[in-house]
């Protein structure tokens, strides 16, 4: 019985969806338009991208492009990165990605990520919060990790 547990397990974290990276929603775009999985794809785009390719029709398109290609390069651009802060606790991260063939040579695609990140604080019951005023003003939280969540927002054809 538990080895099936652990098969079951296994099989389900290796069709998980990566949404916390910029280069893993890429991966996961691309693997939704190998498998033609419209709605998964859908999932991965926001904004632009949403709007002009986020239907039948641009699977269809990505689909076409990605034919014969099994993997891919992905290049990130230094100065394409640029952070947009909402809030104390909330961030907006854009990426510039160049993605080529495995060969590197040339570039064909050049997509926009665009990562929200959430601060939240870290529930600890050994942490004391010295002075208690301290931990409810901005910054008075000790601990506190990155919650991630990127969508491609913007694909260029080079």
């Amino acid at each position: 019985m538990k080895k099936i547990l652990l098969v079951l397990c296994i099989i389900m974290f290796a069709g998980c969806n990566e949404y916390s990276s910029p280069g893993g929603i890429i991966k996961t775009s691309f693997l939704a338009v190998k498998k033609s999985n419209l709605e998964i794809f859908r999932s991965t785009l926001t904004g632009d991208a949403l709007k002009k390719f986020g239907n039948q029709e641009g699977l269809e398109y990505f689909r076409k492009q990605f034919d014969g290609i099994v993997s891919f390069e992905l290049f990130f651009i230094k100065d394409a990165f640029k952070e947009v802060i909402i809030s104390e606790d909330e961030v907006l991260r854009f990426y510039g990605v160049d993605i080529s063939d495995e060969t590197g040579l040339e570039a064909f695609w050049n997509v926009t990520v665009e990562c929200k990140v959430r601060l939240v604080p870290i529930r600890d019951p050994n942490y004391i919060c010295r002075p208690p005023e301290v931990c409810h003003k901005p910054g008075g939280i000790s601990q506190r990790k990155e919650i991630t969540l990127c969508h491609i927002s913007d694909i260029s054809v080079l």
